[in-house]
C-alpha cells in the first residue's frame, strides 16, 4: 500500500468515525423532548465530534501535503501560525480551511496542466505514428517503381 493510499484510508476512516458518532448521538436523542435532546447533543457531541472533525482535518491536510510534495508545489511552512491550527484535543496540527482550499486549487491546476501536456504528447505520438504507417505503406510502391525503372 502506497503512502497516498494509507493517507486516503486514514481520511476515510476518520470520516466514517465522525459519521458513526453523529449517528450514535442522534439515536440517543431520538424520542426525547427538544430541551433534553439539545442537552444530550451538547453534552455528548461537543468534545467527541470535535475530536473526529479534527482527525478528518488532520488526515486531509496530510494527504494534501503529500500530493503537493509529489508535484513539487509550495506548501505553507509548518511554523506559519496563520496557516496551521493546533488541535485542542490532540497534539496534531492541521491546515486551516482556507489553506487547504488553496492547496486543493493548486493541485487541481497542476493536474490539469499535466493532463494537457500528456494529451499533447499523445497527439504527437499519433501524428508520428501516422507518418510511420504512411511511410511503410509507401515502401512497396517505391520498390515497385524502382523495379520498373531498372527493368525498363
Amino acid at each position: 500500500m502506497t503512502i497516498r493510499e494509507k493517507l486516503i484510508s486514514a481520511l476515510y476512516e476518520a470520516e466514517e468515525q465522525l459519521a458513526d458518532e453523529r449517528q450514535r448521538i442522534n439515536e440517543l436523542i431520538k424520542g426525547k423532548d427538544e430541551r433534553l435532546a439539545r442537552e444530550i447533543w451538547d453534552e455528548e457531541s461537543s468534545q467527541i465530534l470535535r475530536y473526529y472533525e479534527e482527525e478528518v482535518e488532520v488526515a486531509e491536510s496530510r494527504l494534501l501535503l503529500h500530493d503537493a510534495g509529489k508535484y513539487h508545489l509550495p506548501a505553507p511552512d509548518y511554523s506559519d501560525k496563520h496557516a496551521w491550527e493546533e488541535s485542542r484535543l490532540t497534539s496534531s496540527r492541521y491546515l486551516i480551511r482556507e489553506e487547504r482550499r488553496k492547496l486543493r486549487r493548486s493541485l487541481l491546476e497542476e493536474r490539469r496542466r499535466e493532463d494537457d501536456i500528456r494529451n499533447a504528447r499523445g497527439n504527437q505520438k499519433i501524428g508520428i505514428g501516422g507518418l510511420i504507417v504512411a511511410g511503410i505503406a509507401l515502401v512497396p510502391a517505391f520498390i515497385s517503381a524502382m523495379l520498373d525503372l531498372f527493368k525498363g
